[in-house]
């Protein structure tokens, strides 16, 4: 057994003199404890966020744990339906108010039977809720206002139109439109204005033609009056129709439309009439309300638009003793009466108002469940004080009830600590006692009869004992002796949690003794025989960004120029180290383009995008530019250089994108390109959606062979240990649109193509970055998705489970879900790295347990999950993972992302797998069988 010693004493291999400028160092104590915190944030994510949670021994549908706040709808008597609103009943009912002076405001409330909404509008307004979702945004233009600002805002679409029904066909003498004078972009777009004229709102007639004449409004040019003659052929119709001529997207706006008769001068037909458009934009009113005046449910109640006089809900209208209506001075009152065993659970769920955001509902009594303080909650002796707040006794009771909840990564650890009768108000003590380690929750729930109140608070228990159990389990498996520390942590740790026991949580004290146990933790995770290296070679890049898709990533294009390859020498776990350039200026600006070491660890191979300058080109975002930028771009070529940083050399050139190089046993050179000329089966005709194959080349850039052929593309190929080389196979052929990457193997003649794992289940969509783990059968790998970067969770493979066996799967990452489609397989029987949120890539396996990664907690400004949330330019750092739960940061650079940890040192060569092709004949022999 080995000593375990707080500093290193021996390198394996020298640290290489450097070819470049000193450009940073390995990460700081202070930036590693900073990453610590962060890592503790994502456990606490795991737990507040609804969603599927994966634990060594089960998964757990978990609806998140926040606080009550849903909108309370309290209990009141019944009311009669009268239309008026004037009973005391509606003065205790919950309101929201208008967003607008002449929209809809609401008061709610309910009896214990029947769901109650009270509604007070303009009568005016009433058109713009008959169950057009585009109605509400569009009434701006005819509600009489004209003040220079936009009515109404239509989507961003090819020829978008407005329009306004008048009832009735009538003689049209002057339509007026003021334009939108508060945008200066958008003052030009209703230049090319048309107006059309129609009787049935579906054969239209062109009426008039702006031909790009601008107009104005309530102040500058004057607004667009267009008069139309009484004699001797006088237009008649009942829709008037505005529309922007453009073949291209525009949006439409504008402040306010008048349509005057010829024979009542003055009177404004389009006045408060419905209105309607082609689309909404994120700027429209009403937006998400479906054009009604509320909605619980699926259900919208909305003026019936054969019968406005009259109301409809869910499509049925409804009878007097479900809604009374009253139109007095203006104003329009509404009384509305469900019962509540129409709705599932028993109560509304949600309603969306006619503008704003939804609403969460939940029954309310005559009782408020109130906290009179913050709880300060931890390990140990815990007590929640409650207070019941209410005017009379509860009848009938209310049924209060406590539950603790620790994620822990073999198991949720769940307790119901409390169960309570309350018959009338005060405060209630709850004492229980929390025994686990990690994110915990506690959840309050109070319960009458259909009125129930949830409400939970989340915390952190420092994991101390957890992380000393995983740093002694590393040092039994390193086979070196603990160190003394890890003892006299453990009795700290012991005494403390006694001492939590009975007096309660010691928030400050458990903190220090966690950070304590971190380093600890950290140092023995160096201790690991796998690390006997001096210097991790990776790349610095910026994360592509242009259409973030594997099978688009050979487009020289899609990072921004930048970054380097880059030696790191291996630091100490509480030191820094220094980081040289190995490139250093001589290709110019560009980007590293995947890259591999060779097996005697002297050389390195990579792809390398070149640029013009240090900006992107223009453009570049935009993938119906890239039949342009092929152009201009020139292509990603190959490259081999020294690990010294001298002996750059070009091995591959031309018109196609050549990328992602890997050595073979015998030294050739194995990578992708477009040189096959292939596109995929989904391409838009409009872009360049060009797909890669596999080729060969000797070590010296020559006789170029090609490898696969398939017309869709082949990506991402690693050498194997056995001699074979492992890719991702992007294959259309018996599957779904989605779910088409799966792990293929090809001989280095390139014969023997032929999928390996994942050819026909779905979950993951994709498993990318394919590699082999020393001394094992199995590949380490990333699941990820379909259109999205080869980022998500790190997964073990063993393809000998069986091709089609999802079981052959084991989740390193657990809580990390591909950034695109499901999940499966079953994670790492040690329970693998916690937390939730953000995504690895580029795994580089020391063995079935322990893996050297890049990892990114998530760009902030992207969402969390889906296409492109993945894509972080500058996030991604360099981290050693294992099984155990150890995630600890190597090295960061704030500016760029880095990619492709892979240890200079020599590898074991693989076999040389036997040539079984003829290159010098031009002809084959095939067996074709099963057709």
């Amino acid at each position: 057994m080995r000593a375990f010693s707080v500093q290193r004493a021996v390198y394996l291999v020298l640290f290489l003199a450097p070819c470049g400028a000193t450009v940073a160092s390995a990460a700081t104590p202070a930036e590693i404890e900073a990453d610590w915190q962060r890592q503790d944030q994502s456990r606490m994510a795991q737990i507040q966020q609804t969603g599927t949670v994966r634990f060594a021994e089960t998964d757990l549908a978990w609806p998140g744990v926040k606080r009550e706040d849903r909108f309370r709808i309290p209990k009141q008597p019944a009311a009669k339906l009268d239309g008026l609103l004037d009973e005391p009943a509606w003065s205790g009912a919950a309101g929201i108010p208008a967003a607008n002076p002449d929209g809809p405001s609401l008061r709610l409330m309910h009896d214990g039977k029947r769901f109650y909404a009270g509604i007070r509008m303009a009568t005016a307004s009433e058109a713009a809720y008959r169950g057009d979702p585009t109605a509400a945004d569009a009434a701006g233009a005819v509600d009489g206002v004209k003040n220079g600002r936009y009515a109404f805002h239509s989507g961003h679409e090819p020829n978008p139109w407005w329009q306004v029904d008048l009832g009735r066909r009538q003689v049209i003498g002057k339509i007026v439109v003021y334009n939108r004078l508060d945008y200066e972009p958008g003052l030009h777009n209703a230049d090319p204005l048309l107006i059309l004229t129609s009787d049935d709102g579906r054969d239209w007639k062109l009426r008039y033609d702006n031909q790009g004449r601008h107009f104005g409004g309530t102040s500058g040019p004057p607004p667009l009056a267009v008069e139309f003659p009484s004699a001797p052929s006088p237009v008649e119709a009942r829709y008037v129709r505005l529309q922007i001529r453009s073949s291209t997207p525009v949006f439409f706006h504008l402040d306010e439309v008048e349509v005057y008769a010829t024979t009542v001068p003055g009177k404004n037909l389009a006045l408060n009439r419905p209105a309607r458009q082609s689309s909404l934009s994120m700027w429209s009113k009403g937006l998400g309300a479906g054009g009604a005046l509320l909605t619980l449910g699926q259900a919208k109640l909305c003026f019936d638009a054969s019968d406005p006089s009259r109301l409809v809900m869910g499509g049925s209208s409804l009878t007097d003793d479900a809604a009374g209506v009253t139109r007095q001075d203006g104003q329009t009152t509404i009384e509305l009466a469900l019962p509540l065993d129409r709705f599932p659970g028993g109560f509304p769920a949600e309603l969306q108002p006619a503008e704003g955001p939804p609403r969460k509902l939940a029954a309310g009594g005559n009782w408020q469940l109130v906290y009179p303080e913050e709880p300060a909650l931890g390990f140990g002796k815990n007590r929640l004080v409650v207070e019941v707040r209410t005017e009379g006794p509860l009848d009938p009771p209310v049924e209060l009830s406590l539950e603790t909840v620790v994620f822990t990564p073999i198991r949720p650890e769940r307790n119901t600590a409390a169960d309570r009768t309350l018959t009338g108000g005060g405060q209630v003590r709850l004492e229980f006692a929390v025994e686990h380690e990690g994110a915990a929750a506690v959840i309050v729930r109070a319960r009458q009869g259909r009125i129930e109140f949830v409400d939970g608070r989340c915390f952190y228990v420092e994991p101390v004992r957890e992380t000393l159990a995983r740093a002694e389990r590393l040092a039994d498996e390193f086979r070196v002796a603990a160190p003394g520390q890890l003892s006299e942590l453990k009795q700290q740790a012991d005494h403390l949690a006694a001492s939590e026991r009975t007096q309660g949580p010691k928030t400050e004290a458990r903190r220090a003794l966690y950070r304590q146990a971190r380093w600890l933790a950290r140092r023995i995770a160096w201790e690991n025989p796998k690390l006997g290296f001096s210097e991790l070679l990776f790349v610095k890049r910026f994360t592509q960004e242009t259409y973030p898709d594997v099978c688009l990533n050979h487009m020289p294009w899609c990072s921004r120029p930048g970054g380097d390859l880059c030696g790191l020498r291996w630091p100490e776990p509480d030191a820094t180290a220094e980081v040289r350039n190995l490139i250093a200026g001589q290709l110019g600006p560009g980007h590293v383009h995947g890259l591999d070491l060779s097996w005697d660890a002297d050389r390195i191979v990579f792809g390398y995008a070149k640029s013009k300058t240090s900006e992107p080109p223009q453009g570049w975002l935009d993938r119906r530019t890239n039949f342009d930028l092929r152009r201009t771009v020139e292509p990603t070529h190959i490259f081999e250089i020294g690990v010294d940083g001298a002996n750059l050399r070009q091995l591959t050139c031309g018109e196609w994108s050549d990328l992602d190089p890997t050595y073979l046993a015998n030294g050739d050179i194995a990578f992708v390109s477009e040189r096959c000329g292939c596109s995929l089966q989904c391409n838009e005709y409009d872009k360049d959606e060009t797909s890669c194959n596999l080729y060969v080349m000797e070590p010296d850039g020559t006789t170029i062979r090609r490898m696969s052929v398939t017309k869709d593309g082949d990506y991402l190929p690693h050498a194997l240990d056995d001699g074979s080389l492992a890719y991702t196979r992007w294959e259309y052929q018996e599957r779904g649109w989605a779910n088409i990457q799966s792990v293929w193997v090809i001989r280095p003649d390139g014969t023997g193509a032929d999928a390996l794992f994942k050819q026909h289940f779905n979950d993951p969509w994709a498993l990318e970055d394919m590699r082999s783990i020393p001394g094992s059968t199995k590949l380490a790998a990333i699941a990820t998705g379909h259109h999205t970067l080869a980022a998500g969770p790190v997964v073990v493979i063993d393809a000998h489970r069986g091709m089609n066996n999802p079981d052959g799967i084991r989740i390193v990452t657990p809580g990390i879900d591909p950034p695109e489609g499901g999940m499966s397989g079953r994670p790492v029987p040690e329970g693998g790295v916690p937390g939730a949120g953000g995504y690895y890539m580029t795994p580089w396996p020391l063995s079935e347990t322990t893996f050297l990664v890049s990892y990114s907690f998530g760009d902030p400004k992207r969402p969390p999950k889906g296409v492109t949330s993945e894509v972080d330019p500058t996030g991604y750092a360099l981290y050693l993972i294992d099984v155990f739960g150890t995630k600890e940061l190597i090295y960061r650079d704030p500016s760029i992302s880095c990619f492709a940890p892979i240890p200079l040192r020599p590898r074991p060569r693989p076999p040389v797998v036997a040539e079984v092709t003829e290159p010098s004949r031009r002809d084959a022999v095939c067996a074709v069988a099963d057709v």
